[in-house]
């Protein structure tokens, strides 16, 4: 994550030091909010396909769900491999002109995101800050837990190709009950990290 600037715990906090806090925030905010998306759409598009296989016979439905699992299982590996592509070719871009112009890029965007805060009074300053650490923390345990679950997911596939169809009928069915499920705090998975009343 964005490392922010280290100060002493007993120092009373000015606006610029709210400010220099909140940047790193919004920018972890925008970088989770990217793999959100894309898993997002990942078990969204599952839940869909599930609802539809419900509508067939036995036979057909067990047939689709193991065809939804494998499908959903190389869709996020897809998501991991362009991931690490992503990585590899900011680490590749280092030094040079093609740094320099990203070094550019990014202090442009923190501009531009300080700039969002600094018509607010430090109290407001403050509040937004302490929200945006709770909003965060609540979209890195949902992005754990979508992660673990879409691995584990995988894991289960394949280890369920030695069982009966039956068997193996019911585990395909808990494993995408289990990731399409709307948490207890309805909403707060699709719509926490919507939130912009900063």
């Amino acid at each position: 994550m964005y490392p922010a600037k280290k100060r002493s715990s007993t120092a009373p906090l000015s606006k610029e030091d709210l400010l220099d806090q909140l940047v790193p925030l919004h920018i972890d905010r925008e970088h989770m909010q990217i793999e959100f998306d894309r898993i997002e759409q990942l078990v969204q598009n599952l839940r869909i396909n599930y609802e539809e296989a419900k509508r067939n016979d036995f036979l057909e439905r067990y047939r689709r769900l193991k065809e939804l699992v494998k499908e959903t299982n190389n869709s996020y590996r897809q998501l991991q491999e362009d991931q690490k592509a992503e990585t590899r070719r900011g680490s590749m871009q280092k030094g040079g002109l093609l740094s320099a112009c990203r070094s550019l890029a990014q202090t442009e965007r923190e501009l531009e995101i300080k700039k969002l805060y600094e018509g607010k009074s430090k109290s407001r300053l403050k509040q937004i800050l302490d929200t945006m650490k709770g909003e965060n923390d609540i979209m890195k345990n949902k992005l754990t837990s979508l992660t673990y679950y879409l691995e584990d997911m995988g894991k289960r596939y394949d280890s369920s190709k030695r069982h009966l169809p039956s068997q193996r009928y019911t585990e395909m069915k808990v494993l995408i009950k289990r990731l399409i499920r709307e948490p207890e705090d309805t909403g707060n998975r699709r719509t926490i990290h919507r939130t912009n009343s900063f």
